[in-house]
């Protein structure tokens, strides 16, 4: 749990980095930004507080040694020697550019902040955050012209929504990463700062919730997708925590093995970490998960039933076909 109630920021600089495949080049700042109370209670609660509350959580990797992963050694140059803030901001700026690549990229602002202070357990870390601003908002601001009050277009960078960023802090492997842009490119995470995800608790629960997802949607037959909520159901009902071997074993009764194999290969690419058995994802957490898949019940392509209700539960779905009519009778318990 990370606190940032005594946190502040010691150093921030601004660089411009560009797309290196339109060989746009870069820009970077001859000394550090000034800093107010104003402008640290804004960065404070608009950037540094939703980078420490994500789920997303990361950590350096390198084919053969983390030292050699740029953005370690970088920010481990300045949590050591905090006077090398601006060079080393250069650096990863300059890193930056060079993972720039993809044709959908868009240059911008790139910024650096050194905060201190922050709270990790019992101890206090230094954190680095960094931010690239591939867009800008449109907003109006009003001038007084002479007596009238003229609106004029500007373009600025939003307070409200993180574009790309990171906090790495001194203390920890872990990595706090955002990517609100960038599905198609993934170069934030895959090449500039080329960290994986860690297996947490929460990650764990999003990859379990993933694959009853895709299970559900691998069923074609209606009857079958009933059995498998309710088994999964009731498994998760009668102990306090699922293991992913519980899951695995419950989808091979209704799926063929490869269906299944084929579903835990792709979450686990999507996740970036190993779906053994061992996993386990508390019930309490799982349950809310598996009844938003299990309330939605395909009738037929392209209809589906939902259940909004919590103590409504589908026993039974009965289609026909007939010419270009389709008849279904819907047997629901109302649980009192």
């Amino acid at each position: 749990m990370i606190d940032i109630s005594s946190a502040k920021i010691e150093k921030i600089i601004i660089h411009q980095v560009g797309n290196k495949i339109r060989e746009e080049g870069f820009r970077f700042s001859d000394k550090e930004a000034n800093i107010n109370e104003n402008l640290n209670d804004l960065l404070l609660k608009h950037y540094l507080l939703p980078l420490s509350k994500t789920n997303s959580c990361f950590q350096f990797y390198h084919e053969s040694d983390i030292t050699l992963n740029e953005m370690h050694q970088f920010s481990s140059r300045i949590f050591n020697n905090p006077k090398t803030f601006k060079d080393q901001s250069i650096n990863i700026a300059k890193h930056l550019y060079s993972a720039s690549t993809h044709p959908n990229i868009s240059g911008g602002d790139f910024i650096v902040i050194l905060f201190s202070d922050i709270k990790l357990k019992d101890s206090l870390s230094y954190g680095i955050a960094t931010l690239r601003i591939e867009n800008k908002d449109d907003y109006l601001d009003i001038q007084d012209n002479n007596g009238v009050f003229q609106p004029l277009e500007k373009s600025g960078i939003s307070l409200t929504k993180i574009q790309k960023g990171a906090l790495i802090l001194s203390t920890t492997n872990v990595i706090f990463a955002i990517d609100n842009l960038g599905q198609k490119t993934k170069y934030w995470l895959d090449s500039f700062l080329k960290a994986v995800p860690v297996k947490t608790k929460a990650s764990c629960l999003r990859a379990g919730g993933e694959i009853l997802k895709s299970i559900s949607t691998k069923i074609k037959e209606t009857s079958t997708l009933l059995n498998i909520n309710d088994e999964l159901d009731r498994k998760i009902q009668s102990s306090d925590e699922i293991s992913l071997k519980d899951i695995k074993d419950i989808a091979k009764k209704h799926l063929n093995s490869e269906d299944v194999d084929t579903v835990l290969t792709r979450v686990s690419e999507k996740f970036g970490f190993e779906l053994s058995d061992d996993i386990i994802i508390e019930s309490k957490d799982l349950l809310p998960v598996a009844k938003k898949i299990s309330n939605k019940t395909k009738i037929d392509d392209g209809i589906s039933l939902l259940i909004t209700d919590k103590n409504h539960h589908i026993d039974n779905v009965s289609v026909t076909k007939v010419d270009n009519k389709i008849q279904a009778i819907i047997d629901i318990t109302i649980k009192e």
